[in-house]
């Protein structure tokens, strides 16, 4: 049987942080790690541009809970932001997705609009 995917992302949650604290590893790497990770778990073949618009909003919201938890301070949310512009230019299918990735990204509040201006300067 399988486990609801809340409790999946809560033992998900539970694991990165037991493994951040034993590897003393910054927050910024757990970020962008954890925002790759997400990212190529889409199977973008065969999809237009719509439907892979779509499969984005998608994912992002089944793993903001994820996202969030790694991403609360200022500097993590830029992290956040640059790494989803550093994925979106090396990942030819998401290349001219990244504005939707930034705009689900601000609608799951996982970035503030000031960081996004910040990061726009």
């Amino acid at each position: 049987m399988q486990r609801p995917h809340s409790e999946f992302i809560k033992s998900l949650i539970m694991e990165i942080k037991s493994l951040k604290l034993t590897f003393n590893v910054q927050n910024a790497y757990v970020t962008e790690t954890v925002f790759n990770i997400v990212m190529k778990s889409i199977q973008c073949d065969g999809l237009n541009a719509q439907q892979l618009a779509g499969k984005i909003q998608k994912v992002l919201k089944d793993y903001c809970e994820l996202l969030a938890e790694f991403t609360s301070s200022n500097e993590d949310k830029r992290v956040l932001i640059e790494e989803a512009e550093l994925f979106c230019a090396k990942n030819t299918e998401f290349l001219s997705h990244f504005h939707i990735t930034l705009q689900c990204m601000y609608k799951l509040e996982l970035v503030l609009d000031t960081q996004i201006l910040e990061w726009g300067k």
